[in-house]
């Protein structure tokens, strides 16, 4: 393995994954590069043994990953150390991911950050103990595609490294490779795992150690990549981090819908029909979701409330009505059912 191109994009990484005092140490990789599978200052990976540590993840249907990035050492002869974890869980068929990063770092206090998606439901929560917020529409998908940060894209390639056989990782059968080189008092070991057949990394581990050669002057220390790859395909759905809900992907809308909200436990949307028509839609659709129709408070037939009871779900359902210039606007909401007698709850 030839130490120097290996060194330099390794130490270009510390710029995106490490802390403030890394800010100098090497220019960072070109925006329209990739970070960890790039060509950076004439330096190629082309032709290298791990040239893509992301690749191969997009044939998956579901997995999740794990990566820690880690330094621990001094600058300027005081201790310092920091770490950022990242976890994502992705689901592809149904377009689902969720991303969080926690990091960490001597004398501050510690952040954790949320990112997800599901459909087209945005998902966002910005320090622990915050609440998750959702929103929904489709974005741009280049745009849409900035925000996903995939922590396999955050490895150093490897030119080359020495084969040390065959394993099984997290239920699958993966070929080992280790590497070590050590120049001017900087020294890089490690190894990777790639899954046999699809070739995609289910386990990395990297250590940098040394002085100046390595992270700049004035600081000496530790620096550790650690990445897992698990649940690859495994079955089920989608899976909510704690505090964050579904939206109502499954509640009945009409063909016509115009600006289309769904939200957990609320739906709205516009659409160009007479209330008496959009009141049958809902008796029609909801009575095949087990769904009971209870009342309707129609006098005015321009703003019309519908009330729902699912005693299955344990849940009520009212769903306005409001005729406008620009069509009816329907806005429909579920909440924890109070009653399943009588006029049902109040809307």
């Amino acid at each position: 393995m030839k130490t120097k191109p290996f060194l330099y994009l390794a130490l270009t990484l510390l710029v995106l994954l490490g802390c403030s005092f890394f800010s100098d140490l090497a220019p960072s990789p070109s925006n329209d590069q990739p970070a960890g599978n790039s060509q950076s200052e004439g330096v190629s990976t082309e032709g290298w043994l791990l040239s893509d540590p992301a690749g191969g993840l997009a044939a998956l249907d579901s997995f999740h990953q794990q990566l820690t990035v880690s330094f621990k050492g001094t600058v300027d002869g005081g201790d310092y150390e920091w770490v950022n974890a990242y976890q994502r869980d992705v689901w592809t068929k149904e377009s689902a991911y969720f991303f969080t990063l926690t990091t960490s770092e001597t004398g501050k206090e510690a952040v954790e950050e949320l990112d997800g998606k599901v459909d087209q439901a945005h998902y966002a929560r910005f320090g622990s103990g915050t609440p998750c917020q959702v929103s929904w529409g489709e974005l741009d998908p280049e745009a849409d595609a900035q925000r996903v940060l995939d922590p396999a894209r955050s490895l150093p390639p490897i030119e080359q490294a020495t084969d040390a056989g065959t394993e099984t990782v997290n239920g699958v059968p993966a070929h080992h490779y280790v590497f070590s080189e050590e120049e001017s008092g900087a020294k890089v070991e490690g190894g990777f795992w790639l899954a046999e057949p699809g070739g995609y990394v289910l386990r990395y581990e990297l250590t940098m150690s040394g002085g100046r050669d390595m992270f700049g002057k004035g600081i000496e220390g530790e620096q550790r990549f650690e990445y897992e790859l698990s649940k690859v395909n495994a079955p089920g759905e989608v899976v909510y981090p704690e505090g964050c809900s579904a939206v109502l992907l499954d509640f009945p809308v009409m063909d016509s819908a115009r600006g289309l909200h769904r939200l957990p436990e609320y739906v709205d949307y516009t659409v160009s029909a007479e209330t008496a028509a959009i009141s049958q839609f809902y008796q029609d659709q909801l009575a095949a979701q087990g769904w009971t129709f209870v009342n309707a408070h129609d006098k005015d037939p321009k703003n019309v409330t519908l009330i729902f009871i699912n005693k299955d779900q344990g849940k009520a359902a009212s769903i306005l009505l409001s005729a406008r210039d620009t069509g009816v606007w329907v806005s429909a909401i579920l909440r924890p059912s109070e009653s399943t007698s009588g006029e049902g709850p109040a809307p």
